[in-house]
């Protein structure tokens, strides 16, 4: 290796040796002045770590304790009442969505007068706002369809259901023309539109619709045959 050579190589080892002293100053420079934020970084992140294991750690416990006190409530057919209402009011505190699906089961298991029952109702009325939409639906429906609740029936949300939710206008509907008031029944009805998964409503729609209609129509008949009687009689 000719000297030139030689000194070409010792020169690029200065040179690399210089950049890393460089970087190390650097990086020893950027150390002393933010050593204390890259501290409270390190323990934030530390904490951080702790918090989310005894967070999973907790809800792991939870939801084990609340599965053990389902299959007692589910299990144990002879329990007594003080018994059960212990076990209830553990679950509505340990799992409250648990502990709705448990109440909306439970009341699914009694015939359709004792549904409508004020206590099961109340039960009923008590699960429409879970946390759980599915179970806050269902529970709205059942609730507003057994009480004939017009506002209810007639607002219902189609955020889970459409299907739900034209049946509950239906069965407004229906209510509506119970009372006489057609025209606002055909408004709601023609609120139903066809769609893959509700033909049979949507037929149903249609059907009272029309019988609306000639309802509508004879009770205007009516009406001009009784003023008409009225005249006569003048």
């Amino acid at each position: 290796m000719s000297l030139k050579d030689n000194l070409n190589d010792a020169k690029s080892k200065l040179s690399s040796d210089q950049t890393l002293l460089i970087s190390a100053f650097r990086l020893e420079s950027f150390y002393r002045k933010y050593k204390i934020l890259i501290y409270i970084i390190i323990v934030l992140a530390i904490l951080f770590g702790i918090y989310k294991g005894y967070e999973h750690y907790m809800d792991s416990k939870m939801r084990q304790e609340s599965e053990a006190i389902m299959n007692e409530l589910y299990s144990v057919r002879l329990i007594d009442d003080k018994k059960r209402s212990e076990l209830e009011s553990k679950l509505e505190k340990s799992n409250p969505v648990l502990y709705d699906f448990y109440v909306y089961t439970t009341l699914q298991k009694l015939s359709l007068p004792e549904l409508g029952e004020k206590k099961n109702l109340d039960k009923l009325h008590s699960i429409m706002d879970s946390k759980n939409k599915l179970i806050a639906t269902l529970a709205t429906y059942q609730y507003a369809t057994i009480s004939e609740n017009l506002d209810l029936l007639e607002n219902f949300s189609d955020e889970v259901s459409k299907l739900l939710r034209d049946k509950a206008r239906y069965q407004a509907a229906y209510l509506y023309m119970q009372k006489g008031e057609v025209k606002r029944a055909r408004e709601i009805l023609s609120s139903i539109t066809l769609r893959d998964d509700n033909q049979d409503v949507y037929n149903m729609a249609v059907r009272l619709r029309h019988y609306g209609v000639a309802l509508e129509s004879d009770t205007k008949d009516s009406i001009k045959d009784s003023a008409e009687s009225a005249g006569d009689s003048k």
